[in-house]
Formats: C-alpha cells, sequence, structure tokens
C-alpha cells in the first residue's frame, strides 16, 4: 500500500529566520556605507544648502508681493540695508525680478534666484509669477 501523506512544501522557520537575518545584515551593511559615502562627498552637501538657500529667497520675495502686491513687489534682501536674515556666510545669493508679456497679458514676472558660493557652485532657480 501506498502511503496517502504528501510531501512537506514551504520553508521551515529555521530556514525563514535565517533568510531574515542574513537580508537584514546585508542591507544594513549597505546603508551605511551609501551614508559614509554621501557624508564625505562635500559637492552633494554644498548642493544641498544652495538649493535650500534658493527656496528661501524665493520664499521671501512671494512674501513681498503678498505684503506689498503684485507692482511694486521687490526682494527685501536686495536693497540698501538688508534685514539681519538675509545675510549668509560662504554664498552669493543675488535675484532678478523681470516684467513678462505672455499672450498681450503683462500680469507675470519671471523671478530668478542665484546662488553662488566659493567653490564656484551655481544654482539658478527660475519662478513665474502671476499678478492679482
Amino acid at each position: 500500500m501506498k502511503s496517502l501523506k504528501k510531501s512537506p512544501r514551504g520553508f521551515s522557520l529555521i530556514e525563514m529566520i535565517i533568510f531574515i537575518v542574513i537580508t537584514g545584515i546585508a542591507v544594513s551593511t549597505l546603508v551605511m556605507t551609501l551614508q559614509t559615502i554621501l557624508q564625505k562627498s562635500p559637492q552633494t552637501n554644498i548642493q544641498t544648502i544652495a538649493i535650500g538657500l534658493a527656496k528661501e529667497r524665493m520664499d521671501l520675495i512671494l512674501g513681498q508681493k503678498q505684503a506689498q502686491g503684485f507692482t511694486n513687489f521687490i526682494d527685501p534682501c536686495g536693497v540698501g540695508s538688508p534685514p539681519s536674515y538675509c545675510p549668509f556666510t560662504g554664498y552669493n545669493i543675488s535675484s532678478v525680478i523681470t516684467p513678462v508679456v505672455i499672450s498681450g497679458d503683462s500680469n507675470y514676472k519671471t523671478i530668478i534666484v542665484t546662488v553662488q558660493n566659493s567653490s564656484n557652485v551655481t544654482l539658478a532657480t527660475l519662478g513665474t509669477l502671476v499678478g492679482s
């Protein structure tokens, strides 16, 4: 007589635990290696700071538009004596606000914020603003 016993399928608990431990060690090693590489990369850090500074300046300019209106807004850091929150050491930040006519409509302005540091890393951020 043949036994009707089915052969076991799947994985045992011990095999699953071993798989999880090996996978965990491999992933943690990979993450630590990538973290070390990124920390030693000065270019990435400089670009991240430049992006943050450009966004901050763009927010300041757009905040001036809210306070002063579409026709009179300016970059508060670009005028004579800038407020105390404007200077950043090691970075030169400039902005240009230009009126633009699109399809005969002059209710647009283009804002370009440029961030440059001593290592000649330059980042330009472009924003188009619609008048209200």
